[in-house]
């Protein structure tokens, strides 16, 4: 399950003639991320002219955004879809929503975080045979949220790891029921459920 918030990940790019990368950050990460070709959006981007066959020229971009990283908020979907969108542009591709959850699943490796930050919404996401469904239901309109961002940040590799491989019949029972309860409450407005 996944929930678009109103925090934005925006980035300007501009190709020049010539060869090169020049990338400012502003915003959330500007101290710590790279400014070099292996920043997210940067390897998203070469993995969409990869895909599309395309050279470009000399990059300039300025990646702002208002998402905190590492902390459960989707800053790296976000950043992900944000240069994997620009790539498609600059290729001149269509920015076709199931071909960048493909793409951006083979960089990111995860659904859930990329499915809401493109389509926005409250989605619902699984993965069925080796390919991802989803399906996009517009929140109630009184539903507001509420994040709590820890002091320290956790990778999400990280933070999955510690998960146990099993849990125990009931507890799987009890937690399937309260995700289809959340999902048809939301569906229906039910926010007192």
């Amino acid at each position: 399950l996944g929930l678009a918030l109103g925090l934005y990940h925006r980035l300007q790019v501009r190709e020049e003639e010539g060869q090169g990368l020049e990338l400012r950050v502003v915003g959330e990460g500007a101290a710590v991320l790279a400014r070099d070709e292996t920043n997210l959006i940067c390897q998203a981007m070469a993995s969409a002219f990869t895909a599309c066959g395309y050279r470009p020229g000399r990059l300039l971009l300025e990646s702002s955004s208002q998402i905190p990283l590492a902390c459960g908020l989707g800053s790296s979907a976000a950043a992900c879809l944000a240069g994997l969108a620009a790539g498609m542009w600059l290729s001149r591709q269509e920015l076709d929503p199931p071909r960048l959850i493909e793409l951006a699943l083979a960089v990111e490796g995860h659904a859930d975080n990329i499915v809401p930050s493109l389509l926005g919404g409250f989605t619902v996401v699984a993965g069925t045979h080796g390919q991802v469904r989803y399906l996009r239901l517009e929140p109630p309109d009184e539903l507001e949220a509420a994040a709590v961002v820890p002091d320290f940040t956790l990778l999400t590799r990280k933070s999955r790891a510690v998960l146990p491989e099993q849990i125990p019949f009931a507890d799987a029972v009890a937690n399937q029921g309260r995700v289809a309860l959340l999902t048809a409450a939301l569906a229906l407005g039910r926010l007192e459920l």
